[in-house]
């Protein structure tokens, strides 16, 4: 079992010159780690036992390739091998409780969660489960990718089904939610026709295809990047890389496909016979995913909650990039699962980690959970209207005990900072309010203006070694950031980052953030690394609409070109599926107006109709007339192709400026003037011991004959010398601001200056009341 003691640490800085090295954890992060985890128990092994039960069989590999056979599509072996066996040390690069779960996570293969249900573990994000039903079988979310899903149910058929008396038909698919890893590796299971003649049932909640394929088309260029990030795809899994993605060791890149549902749940509370098998589903929309459902099967006394109750805290806001969710309704839905299944379910299993046994212990998670999300959400919005910010109240927001100390509801995948974040931003959005931050300068030329500002890159670089040397991991970082946004070219400067990064990185509870900051640190150090593109397979074009397509064309328009077209007007229609859109080009937007008898839509120049969706798009984007038929004015289709745009990039920088942004010219602070503030603040400091300020003994500059620069220096200087108690009491402060208005209401003379000092910086503020 994990063994793991709490040590104080000790303050010290030694590190090794700036390179491209990995470090080992410093003392500063040893603590870190070591207040982090102070309310944990790693003594109770009870969980181990919980994670282990039910276990029947396990690959003889996680290494899974592609569909195309030539790229690795998963492969968790060698950390599977690091952390175990339990007895295996955490490194002082791990955070313990990370590693504890990845041990957890390590449990792969087949595991019987009770008669007739199983449960496949360790071969994608997610975990499929295979129901035996009288009629046959049926998997719920086979996982996210197609050669992945093939895998995990054949290790079922093979060495778990002919053993168990089963009719081992495929009769029924349930996707719990609208999250690809829960439903990308459908074709894995069967061929596509099998879906498309009825053969297999698939059910699915209330708005599945819009929600399932629109998340995945309108912003892949993004999601994708950050997901890489995320899950750590791009760095190798040791002790100073990935450990895990919170909810396994990765996801998958394989092939991605889609099938319609045949039943969708369109009411909050509907009851079905699935395969032979009843069941209850209850609609759970807008919370971990926009299209989501819980399930109960009354005969087996199981619960199936999808993916809103898994065995840690979970996002608000995923860092891949998604829809934020809506912690009420969230935590709404558990209560309602806990009022209707509460007193009846045996046990609970979920689409990610591992069952919860018993009832006691069901309710008990659902109750967690629920706190969990509701306590973050309330005192977010309690410090929100309070007048914090996204980061004061993140920096502010503590567990209590009760939920700190409970494995399942720590942050190994969502964290409380950044979900406290999105409670923020999901009521008032991105802005703090604050005018000074409603139109900052973007990253490359605030980087400019930050770096002049301080001398230089050598400058920033100076002052960044003093904050690592010192712990100060986030704020080196963050000046580092602005000097490699100066100078992509100052390795130093993407060292010094990197090695601040990776310290944050090995403090860090939670898989998805450690696999942020460390990628971010390689890419520092060895340039961005390469990966396969996602392959989003021919299903997923042949089951969306053709409005969905279109407006795939509509963000990829560029607005120069689409303004050469202003006014053309073309018809679209794809014949198998009777569809047909006027696309026009107005004000540089492309618009797609369905075409009905209602609304013919008139005044196109030309019509292009094709018998496939796909081959529509490939002419709409290309020009090649000869993917459709064509009627009226042939070239009005290359005037429209030229529209849209081919920038490309899958691998857009994130730790250097993008490389399709044009910074605009900045004029930034001279030099030159350096060295003259320098020399004006040396005489300031001059001056300024040169007298003694009456109320709290530190020096203060008098001289009558000192420049306003100079004594604004000297105020300054005043700041960075140790005070005693300076300033008066807040009762005086308040007979101050009395004794100024009634000097004022008694007509006192105009402009008369009452002047205080407050406790916190004597020295430096003054506040002034005008009496005139």
């Amino acid at each position: 079992m994990l063994r793991y003691t709490i040590a104080a640490a000790v303050a010290a800085g030694a590190y090794a010159s700036l390179d491209a090295s990995y470090k080992p954890a410093s003392d500063f992060t040893k603590a870190e780690i070591a207040e982090s985890v102070k309310n944990l128990d790693f003594s109770d092994y009870t969980m181990y036992e919980e994670v282990d039960r039910g276990f029947v069989v396990a690959p003889d590999t996680t290494r899974i390739m592609d569909t195309s056979g030539e790229n690795v599509a998963i492969d968790s072996d060698a950390i599977i091998a690091l952390v175990t066996p339990d007895s295996t040390v955490c490194p002082d690069t791990v955070n313990p409780s990370t590693w504890r779960q990845a041990q957890f996570i390590a449990r792969t293969g087949v595991y019987k969660v009770q008669d007739k249900v199983y449960q496949v573990r360790g071969m994608d994000l997610a975990t499929m489960t295979i129901i035996e039903a009288p009629e046959g079988l049926i998997v719920v979310d086979p996982l996210g990718s197609s050669e992945p899903s093939k895998i995990a149910f054949d290790l079922y058929l093979t060495h778990v089904g002919p053993h168990t008396g089963a009719n081992l038909t495929l009769r029924s698919v349930i996707f719990t939610h609208s999250h690809i890893d829960h439903f990308g590796g459908v074709l894995g299971l069967a061929p596509e026709e099998s879906f498309t003649n009825g053969s297999i049932q698939v059910v699915a909640p209330l708005n599945f295809v819009e929600e399932a394929l629109s998340e995945n088309y309108m912003v892949a260029g993004s999601m994708f990047r950050r997901a890489f990030y995320m899950y750590g795809n791009l760095i190798k899994p040791h002790a100073q890389g990935s450990i895990h993605a919170g909810l396994a060791f990765g996801a998958a890149n394989s092939q991605f496909g889609f099938v319609a549902p045949t039943l969708s749940i369109d009411t909050d509370l509907e009851h079905h016979t699935v395969a032979g098998l009843d069941f209850e589903f209850m609609l759970t929309l807008s919370t971990e995913a926009p299209s989501e459902f819980h399930f109960f099967v009354p005969e087996l006394k199981l619960l199936n909650t999808g993916e809103n109750a898994v065995m840690g805290m979970h996002n608000f806001l995923t860092p891949r990039g998604a829809k934020g969710r809506d912690t009420m309704k969230w935590v709404a839905a558990l209560q309602k699962t806990l009022d209707h299944y509460g007193s009846k379910a045996e046990n609970m299993i979920g689409q990610h980690h591992w069952p919860k046994y018993g009832n006691a212990a069901v309710v008990a998670h659902l109750e967690n959970y629920r706190d969990t999300i509701k306590f973050t959400h309330d005192q977010a919005v309690r410090l929100l209207n309070l007048g914090l910010g996204m980061e004061e109240i993140s920096e502010t927001i503590v567990l209590p005990v009760s939920l700190d100390s409970n494995f399942n509801t720590r942050g190994h995948y969502g964290h409380l900072k950044h979900n406290s974040k999105e409670v923020y931003q999901f009521y008032v959005g991105w802005w703090d309010g604050k005018p000074a931050t409603y139109q900052q300068l973007p990253p490359v030329e605030r980087a400019q203006q930050y770096v002049a500002d301080m001398g230089g890159n050598a400058e920033v670089r100076k002052r960044g070694e003093w904050h690592r040397d010192n712990g100060n991991y986030r704020y080196c970082a963050e000046i580092m950031n602005h000097a490699v946004f100066n100078d992509p070219t100052d390795m130093e400067a993407k060292y010094l980052e990197a090695d601040c990064l990776e310290q944050i990185g090995y403090s860090e509870e939670s898989g998805p953030r450690r696999n942020y900051m460390l990628t971010g640190s390689e890419e520092l150090r060895h340039g961005k690394g390469a990966y396969p593109p996602a392959d989003l397979g021919p299903s997923f074009i042949l089951n969306m609409p053709l409005y969905m397509l279109l407006q795939g064309l509509e963000i990829r328009i560029n607005p120069e070109q689409a303004n050469k077209a202003q006014g053309l007007s073309i018809s679209v229609g794809v014949e198998e599926t009777n569809e047909m859109f006027n696309v026009r080009i107005s004000n540089s937007v492309m618009l797609s107006l369905p075409i009905t008898d209602m609304n013919p839509r008139s005044g196109s120049t030309a019509s292009f109709t094709a018998k496939t969706r796909s081959d529509l798009i490939a002419a709409l984007v290309t020009g090649n007339s000869s993917l459709v038929s064509v009627t009226g004015d042939v070239d009005a289709l290359k005037e429209f192709a030229s529209c849209i745009s081919t920038d490309e990039d899958a691998t857009w920088n994130v730790m250097t400026p993008r490389d399709f942004y044009k910074p605009k010219p900045q004029k930034t602070y001279p030099a030159s003037l350096i060295q003259t503030s320098a020399a004006q603040t040396s005489i300031a400091e001059s001056n300024c011991a040169e007298c003694i300020c009456a109320e709290c003994n530190c020096a203060e500059s008098s001289s009558a004959e000192s420049s306003n620069a100079a004594s604004s220096n000297a105020e300054s200087s005043c700041v960075d010398q140790s005070c005693p108690d300076q300033g008066l009491s807040v009762g005086a402060v308040v007979g101050v601001a009395i004794a100024a208005l009634i000097v004022g209401l008694a007509g006192g003379v105009g402009g008369t200056t009452i002047v205080y000092r407050r406790k916190a910086n004597a020295c430096a503020a003054e506040s002034t009341t005008d009496l005139g």
